[in-house]
């Protein structure tokens, strides 16, 4: 479990929203070099959408390609193919020189084909945490708590990912507000992870 998630579920377990027992129950395990690749990328397309310097996704590109030299196999083995393989590329000679232009790459293959860099960022952001939701390793009202941010502006092209998105922060919302139906609201956020997904990423040569 990675700690964004660990702090999620202790947030909702001092607002008084969930006992003890549901908070374990919240509770998810997940492969370590999945959650450090997903989070890189969260941080790249939060990073961007914030208009911050790209330095921390530089710093932790650089990790993974250490790791990846290292063991080639086991730094993609618990990846989606679309994302393991634009990693695997954009790895390929990376260095301090061209570490800017790699995290826009990254950027533009995994967000795209949406035309601009705020676009890309908010699919990034949605098939990232919809994919952590859909593969069970991460509870779904913890996938919504995350994916509710950042909000959706009246200007966004809307697109399934900003849909997700807008409706992820709709379901949280009655989530948290009618536990009697707690359950259909997780049934329904696993079927918004499915309208997501990585198949509009293109193979990068």
């Amino acid at each position: 479990m990675h700690l964004e998630d660990e702090l999620a579920i202790r947030s909702l377990l001092l607002a008084g929203a969930v006992t003890v027992g549901e908070a374990n129950a919240l509770r998810r395990k997940s492969p370590l070099i999945r959650d450090f690749t997903d989070f890189l990328l969260l941080d790249l397309a939060g990073n961007s959408l914030a208009d911050k310097s790209r330095d921390a996704f530089a710093a932790m590109f650089g990790a993974f390609v250490r790791a990846r030299d290292r063991e080639p196999h086991a730094a993609i083995r618990d990846l989606a193919t679309p994302v393991a393989q634009i990693l695997t590329v954009t790895a390929e000679g990376y260095g301090l020189s061209n570490r800017y232009d790699r995290a826009k790459a990254v950027l533009h293959e995994l967000g795209g084909p949406t035309p601009t860099e705020r676009a890309q960022s908010l699919a990034l952001h949605a098939r990232v945490i919809t994919a952590r939701i859909r593969d069970d390793i991460v509870h779904p009202i913890i996938g919504l708590s995350m994916m509710k941010h950042p909000v959706v502006r009246d200007d966004d092209t809307i697109t399934t990912e900003v849909t997700a998105i807008a409706e992820s922060n709709r379901l949280y919302q009655l989530w948290l507000e009618d536990r009697a139906q707690r359950y259909e609201v997780e049934a329904a956020a696993r079927e918004l992870a499915h309208t997501v997904s990585w198949n509009h990423v293109r193979r990068m040569s």
